[in-house]
């Protein structure tokens, strides 16, 4: 294009210079996309078009670079041509759209060079007089020279795109395009590209350089001042302005006019100096200006992520002209204190506009009014604080860069950046917001305050003399669009500004007779209403461009540090405005250009759901650092977790909080500044519960409901464990347990302590589903899919008895797993294998499992407890091994594990695990049930297959003599004791069955208690409150339809009735795990064994010291009460098994007068007062019987009555109670003492 008309160059300045910017970022997009291959490559290039991934279309691509523009000479016979050819849909389609950029870079470059050669013949080019000519005639030659710059960057590829677009073309009949011969020529011109470049500013170069000089003192104290200079200046100075007239408008400056295009004027100062490099050597002023824009350092970027490499381009630039050597030494000295300075100079403006844009922001919040007359300090402030965040990001960036490469000490990051992002943004926000206000504020600025000076300059206008027609024309127009322009109708202000450009150029021109020099005061009052039209009908384009974040699209990842390194930071609020700048980042992220349009919204939304992400971890992990300090201080002040840690409870004072509030270590102090910061950054969620950008929808809280779930499910888990016992790496108080648990009053404390915890927190947020989460959560852990985790194999040492060695190494809690398998398999493991060495025992009066080993505490230390079994007639004869003899016993306390079975416990624990989670436990004990009876089985199946015969009777009765002997045995007990051989053996393995079955018992009891009253108070809680919640979330009444409480309710059961088939199952499966009496050797001489072995373990209890009655336990130390138990089992479930059709009824009364008819001797002969017959401790055995009796029902008790007398069951019974009371009065947990004890005594 010729510019042939001068009317005309104000519109194609105008035009050309607002096409600038989205050129360069496509070429910037085009060098990125275009890498072609090559040995030339510095580095290595991965090819994203086909052309130059496909290897064969590589050699053609090659070719057609190497004999470009001659597309002609390429061998079109070879065989890569041919595959070229038969690819040509999918390369066209890749290459038009290149190629259409090079186009209309040709385009652009032509109708550029025009027009600012036009300019260059300008009498006047100056801010104060055509400040919109000066500005796109810089503006213009900065996008000319960095579009030529960005194009020679991209080496061979552009040829060979260009000259595949024309041959693919050609092939497929499509007319030769005219400008493929313009782009020819430019990219054979750029083989030299500093030549060419000098070449197309040579005519423009005086002119130019001449307007850039005299900048120098405006460009010192606007763009590239520090901060001191903006300080003293006021130029975003706020003092007052809540004072100041909002009719008042802020007063024209160049220096803010400036600023409000700081980046473009930085970045022009040095590309176009660049190109006009012999100007620069002989005007001083210039150079400079050079060496203040280097040094400053504020030219980095140019667009996207391309920047101007100073030291390699003016190195390449001298290397290519030798006659430009003294440029050497402007440019290193610039360098040089660059390097020294200019770090501190953009931290210093950072913090300044920080502070500024700070009171500018809150200031206009709380007076919108101001933003109409105070407009034009907003634009130059958000300016100014935009270009100081990309200026630090693509510095951090080339710092890291650096630090890679040469192995530099890291920068620490400056996290007031993201400060200065969140106040510019909220700024930006606050503006559009008001923009009707700021619009109509300026439009009535137009038509009142300024309208005599308009009217005074239209008139002066008028008044010229010797004007041309077609400019009286441009005058007339230009006082009927001021006239004509109003809110409703901007398009007139748009008319005004081009019209005025217009006669800028008019009075500019050589030829004209009234130099636009000679009328200052018509071009002051034009130029300042010429600016605030802008406002008015482009508003939009004016906030984006003075705010626009697109080119941060590449350091995403770098942002993302900066917020994690924020979340982590001490000083409050650590989370200020994250959520307030990513949304808005994200969408200005899609606006980028640079990249494909769905890659690009696609990196948008990562960014998005990175950062908030990001942001809910940080307030999940804080929630629940503050959740557990809180639970930790509940359960400190019940002491739960303290009982086990005897060495403490005794000998160390119980400390609470109180104790610790001191200035110094008041624990409280860290837990208040953790809720304020969570405070804050909940307060950030409750702003913006949905982020609706232009391009994607993005609910916040959903971000905030994952992490917290996903806290919430570590949590239940965590709050099972004791990891303070865990971290031990030997076991305290003689605990052999593969882990340490909470008590389960412990962990349900600790849930419902945090459910409440959880909901204060979540105050801000009213309708966050805090009951729904936990609830699912819950239900979740306390799954049916959880059961296969108990289905363990048993393993091969059943009755695991750990060796006297400590173990060494911290314990094996896995907390990965749901807490309700962690509390199934160590209730599993206390029951089973390590109920060996824990002396379970069953309690008839407490109505559960306690343990009667105490050392120091009256309670039995023998080896007769589970475990150690019997050990033989009279194996301890004449041992006191009571807890009276073992009182001053030393050492550590063997671990009870009876705190775990108190009523409280279980029914916490019924309350956690529900009827599934108990049933999990109960598949892992109904397992070892079935293998106790499969031992117990096999080694009667022995006895019968080795043809022994066992007594079954006492022989005579009525005398003593031959049938009690020495030692106080009955004849038949020691005949069948010495034929069984393995009776200690057998009696273990009954007892611990027995155990098994009780725990079982107990477990189900307490359930059904819970079943029958509370409904598991916690988990309906929880429930009631999210469906309340959930049914008033549209108001009164809700919706009808199914909610996902409802689901939940299924879940866990709530309802009574859906447990009963669960408890019918469990019956179920115990009758299964009886199945093993089927391998019983068959006839009937297998019962008769099986009743006399039953019957001969029973009453061995009688002559073994370890059968010690414990008043405090109620129950006997060996387990015994259990050992009835097993016993009626084997008889009641089992037999039937074998043989349904044997009466098991004549089998239950022949084992029960077995009994008696060996007992009763023996207790008669205890009457003669013979020492050794008088510690046989007849009445626990009887206390067994009774126990025995009562679960064969009516019958049972009958046979009792009938065999051993009504009498001597009550006598056995006050004799007990007798010596409980009296024990309980010497204040005495125990004793072996017989019946005579108070009178002996």
């Amino acid at each position: 294009m010729v510019v042939a008309d001068t009317s005309k160059i104000a519109e194609h300045l105008v035009l050309l210079t607002r096409y600038g910017a989205p050129l360069l970022e496509s070429l910037v997009a085009v060098k990125n996309l275009a890498g072609m291959p090559s040995k030339s490559n510095t580095a290595p290039v991965t090819p994203v078009l086909k052309l130059f991934k496909d290897p064969s279309l590589l050699v053609v691509a090659k070719a057609f670079s190497k004999k470009f523009p001659d597309t002609e000479s390429v061998n079109k016979q070879s065989k890569e041509y041919k595959e070229f050819v038969d690819a040509f849909k999918e390369v066209k389609e890749e290459l038009r759209p290149i190629y259409q950029v090079f186009s209309a870079l040709v385009d652009f470059v032509e109708n550029a060079r025009a027009v600012l050669n036009a300019c260059a013949q300008l009498t006047a080019v100056n801010l104060d007089v055509n400040p919109d000519i000066a500005e796109h005639f810089l503006f213009l030659a900065h996008y000319l020279a960095t579009s030529l710059l960005t194009v020679s960057k991209m080496g061979k590829s552009k040829k060979a795109i260009a000259a595949a677009v024309i041959v693919l073309d050609a092939r497929t009949g499509v007319v030769l395009d005219s400008s493929f011969s313009k782009i020819a020529d430019l990219f054979v011109a750029l083989e030299k590209p500093y030549q060419f470049i000098s070449e197309v500013f040579a005519p423009i170069g005086p002119k130019i350089t001449s307007f850039l000089s005299g900048l120098k003192i405006e460009m010192s104290l606007g763009p590239l001042a520090t901060f001191e200079v903006l300080r003293k200046a006021g130029i975003f100075g706020v003092v007052g302005m809540a004072c100041a007239d909002p009719n008042l408008p802020t007063v024209y400056d160049t220096r803010l006019r400036m600023i409000t295009h700081m980046s473009m004027y930085a970045q022009s100062v040095l590309t176009v100096l660049f190109a006009c490099p012999q100007e620069v050597l002989s005007d001083s002023n210039a150079a400079t200006l050079l060496k203040l824009a280097i040094s400053s350092g504020t030219f980095t970027g140019l667009a996207n992520n391309e920047t101007f490499q100073v030291q390699a381009e003016f190195d390449a630039l001298i290397k290519s002209n030798g006659k430009l050597s003294k440029l050497k030494s402007i440019y290193t000295d610039a360098l040089t204190r660059q390097r020294q300075s200019a770090l501190k100079f953009h931290k210093d403006r950072r913090q300044f506009i920080s502070h500024q844009l700070f009171h500018l922001w809150k200031l206009c919040q709380d007076r919108p009014a101001l933003l109409g007359p105070k407009f034009a300090q907003v634009l130059g402030a958000l300016t100014f604080a935009r270009d100081e965040i990309v200026h630090y990001f693509i510095y951090a960036d080339e710092q890291a860069s650096r630090i890679v490469q040469k192995g530099a000490p890291k920068q620490p990051l400056e996290l007031d950046v993201l400060r200065l992002l969140h106040v510019m943004l909220n700024v930006r926000r606050l503006v559009r917001k008001h923009e009707r206000m700021i619009r109509t504020y300026t439009c009535d600025l137009l038509a009142t305050t300024f309208l005599g000076s308009v009217t005074e300059a239209f008139d002066a206008l008028d008044g010229l003399g010797s004007v041309p027609d077609g400019v009286k024309a441009v005058i007339h127009d230009l006082r009927a669009t001021y006239t004509a322009g109003s809110i409703d109708n901007p398009s007139a202000f748009k008319a005004f500004r081009l019209n005025w450009a217009r006669l800028q150029v008019f009075f500019s021109l050589p030829e004209t007779l009234v130099p636009i020099n000679s009328i200052p005061h018509i071009t002051k009052i034009l130029n300042e209403v010429a600016e605030k039209c802008a406002w008015i009908d482009d508003f939009d384009h004016v906030v984006t461009d003075h705010s626009d974040l697109r080119q941060l699209f590449q350091f995403r990842g770098a942002i993302l540090t900066h917020i994690d390194e924020s979340l982590t930071d001490p000083t409050p609020p650590a989370c200020e405005g994250i959520m307030d700048f990513v949304p808005a980042l994200a969408q200005d992220f899609c606006l980028n250009v640079s990249r494909p349009r769905e890659e690009v919204v696609k990196a948008g939304v990562e960014f998005l759901q990175d950062a908030m992400s990001r942001l809910a971890t940080y307030v999940g992990t804080l929630m629940f650092r503050i959740v557990q300090q809180k639970v930790a201080f509940e359960r400190k002040a019940r002491l739960d977790g303290i009982a086990l840690k005897t060495k403490q409870a005794t000998s160390e004072p119980l400390t609470s909080a109180e104790s610790a509030l001191n200035y110094a270590t008041n624990p409280c102090r860290g837990l208040e500044y953790e809720k304020a910061c969570l405070v804050a950054a909940l307060a950030v969620f409750s702003d913006a519960a949905e982020i609706d950008c232009e391009h994607f929808t993005a609910k916040t809280w959903d971000y905030l409901v994952q992490v917290i779930t996903r806290h919430l499910e570590q949590f239940v888990q965590w709050s099972v464990f004791d990891h303070e016992v865990n971290a031990l790496k030997e076991p305290p108080l003689g605990d052999d347990m593969s882990y340490a648990i909470h008590l389960p009053t412990s962990i349900l404390t600790a849930y419902e302590t945090a459910f409440y915890e959880i909901k204060a927190l979540m105050a801000p947020l009213p309708d966050f589903p805090v009951e729904v989460l936990f609830t699912s959560v819950l239900t979740s852990q306390n799954s049916e899919t959880n059961k296969s985790t108990f289905s363990e194999t048993i393993p091969e040492n059943l009755f695991y008895k750990p060796s006297g060695k400590s173990r060494k190494g911290a314990r094996t809690a896995n907390m990965a797993v749901p807490f309700p398998v962690s509390l199934g398999n160590y209730y599993a493991e206390l029951l089973t294998s390590r109920a060996l060495s824990s002396g379970l025992v069953m309690s008839e009066t407490m109505g559960t499992l306690v343990s009667p080993l105490r050392s120091g505490a009256g309670g039995s230390t023998t080896g007769g407890a589970i475990g150690a079994g019997p050990t033989g007639t009279g194996a301890n004869a004449g041992k006191d091994t009571s807890g009276a003899g073992a009182a001053g016993a030393t050492g550590p306390e063997p671990f009870r594990p009876e705190i775990y079975f108190d009523a409280q416990q279980l029914a916490a624990l019924a309350r956690l695990m529900g009827p599934t989670g108990l049933a999990f436990i109960d598949t892992r004990i109904v397992k070892y049930i079935t293998a106790i009876g499969s031992q117990l089985v096999a080694q009667i199946n022995s006895l019968v297959a080795a043809g022994t015969v066992l007594e079954t009777s006492t022989g005579s009765a009525g005398t003593t003599g031959g049938i009690v002997g020495a030692a106080g045995v009955p004849a038949a007990i020691t005949t069948n004791m010495a034929k069984i051989k393995a009776v200690d053996d057998f009696m273990e393995r009954l007892t611990v069955m027995g155990a098994l079955m009780d725990a079982r018992t107990a477990l189900y009891r307490v359930l059904a208690r819970e079943l029958d009253t509370t409904v598991r108070p916690f988990y309906r809680m929880v429930i009631t409150c999210s469906r309340a919640a959930w049914m008033n979330r549209d108001g009164a009444g809700g919706s009808k339809e199914r909610s996902s409480t409802d689901d939940i309710t299924d879940a866990t059961n709530l309802y009574p009735g859906t447990w009963g088939p669960i408890i019918a199952e469990l019956d179920r499966d115990l009758d299964c795990a009886f199945e093993f009496m089927k391998q019983l050797s068959p006839g009937h001489n297998s019962v008769t064994i099986l009743t006399a072995v039953l019957a001969t373990s029973l009453c061995v209890n009688t002559f073994s010291d370890a059968i010690a009655y414990n008043v405090a336990l109620e129950a006997s130390p060996n387990n015994a009460h259990s050992m009835a138990t097993a016993i009626h089992a084997m008889v009641s479930r089992g037999l039937p098994k074998w043989d349904a059709t044997l009466q098991i009824d004549s089998v239950e009364e022949s084992l029960i007068t077995m009994v008696c008819e060996w007992l009763l001797p023996v207790f008669r002969a205890k009457l003669t007062e013979t020492k050794e017959l008088r510690d046989r401790d007849v009445e626990s055995v009887f206390l067994i019987l009774h126990r025995l009796t009562r679960m064969s029902g009516a019958a049972g008790e009958e046979w009792l009555e009938r065999y051993a007398g009504v009498g001597l069951v009550k006598w056995v019974q006050s004799n007990m109670i007798r010596r409980s009371a009296h024990y309980r009065r010497r204040r005495l947990l125990g004793s072996r003492g017989n019946v005579f004890d108070d009178d002996t005594e």
